[in-house]
Order: C-alpha cells, then structure tokens, then sequence
C-alpha cells in the first residue's frame, strides 16, 4: 500500500472538527470514512476490514474510546489521538491504550499532515 488514497477511519463527535479533518485527509488525496458516534465507528472497523491508520478525535468521548484504540492496535492499525490539551494522564492513557500519535488541539495543518504521513508510511513498512 502506498501512501496515496489510504483508507483512513476517522472519528470525532464536533461534527465540524471531523468536517475539517476530512477535508485536510481529502486534501492528501486519502479515502475517508468517519463516524461521529462509536457504534458507528464499530460499524466502519466492522465493515473495511485494512484501515491504513485511524484519526479518533477523543474529545467528548467515554472510556469505551480507549476499547477501540486497542482493537485496532490488534489488528495493527496505526492511531493518531487528537485531544484538546488534556491533563497529562489523558496522554497517557492514549498512548496505554495503543494510540502511536497524540496531539493537541488546535494542531497545526502542516503538523497533522505530516503525522500522518509518518504514520502511513509505518504502516506500509510492517
């Protein structure tokens, strides 16, 4: 797999944030699939079955987000956590539960895009 027209899995309930992230991975030439609830992302892992990464903003969510990072930590998928500057035990927690990349809200444009290069280009390696 290369780098262009990944699938990503990508979930946020700020419909406006997954609308901006979605045009930024679009933007990259990336096919997405989002989700603003996890019974949907469940739905989504359910239904394509090789994600290249994942983008979950946590933001909002409940402890069940921590379930998904680890069940695509087993299916090695790669994880970016985006989160509003949380305490640090929140970062912690993302990356205890399988996340490879978490960053702070507001990111950076050109932050974010090469995150996730960074984490394609991982994932074809393996």
């Amino acid at each position: 797999m290369t780098t262009q027209t990944a699938l990503i899995l990508a979930l946020a309930r700020n419909e406006r944030n997954l609308d901006l992230l979605t045009g930024l991975l679009r933007e990259m030439d990336h096919t997405v699939q989002t989700a603003t609830t996890v019974d949907d992302f469940d739905r989504l892992v359910d239904e394509y079955n090789d994600p290249a990464i994942a983008v979950l903003d946590i933001d909002g969510f409940t402890e069940a987000v921590w379930e998904r990072c680890e069940q695509l930590q087993d299916r090695s998928v790669p994880v970016l956590a985006l989160t509003g500057s949380p305490p640090e035990t929140h970062r912690a927690a993302a990356f205890r539960h399988g996340a490879q990349t978490v960053m702070d809200k507001p990111v950076r444009k050109a932050e974010l895009k090469a995150s996730i290069r960074a984490l394609l280009e991982g994932h074809t390696d393996a």
